[in-house]
């Protein structure tokens, strides 16, 4: 069928739109539906590569819309979840801290702020550098003027401070 044929189908399916409509929806759920698919049909057909040799047009416009209600059909029951299914998602763990976890948290930061403001400000430098900034231990060093095997050493020391300080703090 050429492109004549495509159009002389697509207005077959507009001049008897009511008609298809309700032979449609006699196989469907509703008349809404059935309009929905078979605008879906038109489309289809508007848009296919090639258009088969047609002796019935109504036939053949009513077999598309039932593949087309076939496939919305099968979508719908992929996108459905049975109650199993439903239990599984509710019996899911909450993985964010609870209020007791949070005051945990933030008394921890507390103490290790504490801690960091202890350090010597050579050393809360470089380890805020390292740890915070994300630097490597050569960069650490470019920029303070001192050896790598020094900012390894202040690294350590400040480690070494904060667990003590938070060993001590623990009950």
């Amino acid at each position: 069928m050429g492109e004549n044929d495509r159009t002389a189908l697509l207005r077959y399916l507009v001049a008897r739109y009511e008609d298809l409509v309700r032979r449609l929806a006699s196989r469907m759920d509703s008349s809404i539906e059935a309009a929905d698919v078979l605008q879906d049909a038109y489309l289809r057909i508007g848009q296919a590569e090639t258009i088969p040799a047609i002796h019935d047009p109504q036939a053949y416009i009513i077999r598309i819309s039932a593949n087309i209600a076939a496939d919305r059909r099968r979508a719908r029951s992929r996108q459905r979840l049975e109650d199993v299914e439903v239990a599984r998602l509710l019996e899911i763990a909450d993985d964010t801290p609870g209020p007791a976890a949070r005051v945990e948290s933030q008394n921890e930061l507390a103490l290790l702020d504490a801690a960091l403001r202890q350090l010597p400000t050579r050393r809360r430098a470089i380890f805020l550098a390292a740890r915070v900034e994300e630097l490597t231990h050569r960069q650490i060093a470019d920029r303070m003027g001192v050896s790598v095997r020094t900012v390894a050493n202040e690294i350590r020391q400040a480690l070494d401070h904060c667990a003590r300080s938070l060993e001590k703090a623990a009950p």
